[in-house]
């Protein structure tokens, strides 16, 4: 007598969502030097930041890769450094964004277990007090990779081009850039029952099978 299995579980264990929430904080760096497309690295220049972690996010999965994300930060202005192509400005920057992000991560990708870069767009208000116009809004457009060094916990890198939306758009002096680095956390109210591609084994119904097979003898 044969003995038959039935693939649709095995079919559901690999559709379940990979998370329900990823929380994070980070480091984050603001250039805001007014040079939209070179300075684009000017560290010593242009760089503002601080020695502690300033921003907070957190991520909630929806379907098929896509994920929104709600995220504040904090950074501090230095005299020393460009503001729209000028120094002597400081001051604060205090901004919150909502955005919609898709994970770029695929079983043909290489190294799909630890990596997952994506790209995420979406929109913000910013307060700055070294401008005349201290509160704008504007376009965010990210792009960033989660490196996961566990099951639950990983990194996090982005960086993030933000657009003011008015008076004018690309060549606004609302515009500046955004780059972070911190530490993520993976929420999952499932516990041990959702294993991520870390613990799953490779043949997770090969049990079931003997059980079956040693019913049909």
């Amino acid at each position: 007598m044969a003995w038959t299995t039935f693939a649709q579980p095995s079919i559901m264990e690999t559709n379940r969502d990979p998370y329900k929430w990823i929380f994070g904080a980070s480091w984050n760096v603001i250039d805001d030097n007014g040079y939209p497309f070179t300075k684009l690295i000017d560290m010593p220049g242009s760089w503002n930041y601080q020695y502690f972690p300033t921003r907070l996010f957190a991520d909630k999965y929806l379907y098929n890769h896509w994920s929104w994300e709600i995220a504040a930060a904090y950074n501090k202005y230095y005299s020393s450094k460009l503001i729209n192509q000028e120094t002597g400005h400081s001051g604060f920057n205090v901004n919150a964004d909502f955005n919609f992000k898709y994970s770029l991560n695929s079983a043909k990708m290489k190294n799909r277990k630890r990596f997952d870069p994506y790209f995420s767009m979406g929109i913000g208000g910013t307060f700055r007090t070294s401008l005349d116009v201290p509160v704008n809004a504007n376009f965010n457009l990210n792009l960033g990779t989660n490196y996961w060094i566990s099951n639950s916990w990983g990194l996090q890198v982005q960086t993030s081009g933000k657009m003011g939306l008015f008076p004018e758009i690309l060549f606004s002096n609302a515009n500046y850039m955004q780059h972070s680095f911190g530490v993520i956390y993976k929420h999952d109210p499932r516990g041990s029952k959702s294993k991520s591609n870390f613990e799953r084994k490779k043949y997770p119904w090969t049990r079931e099978k003997q059980r079956f097979k040693r019913r049909s003898t």
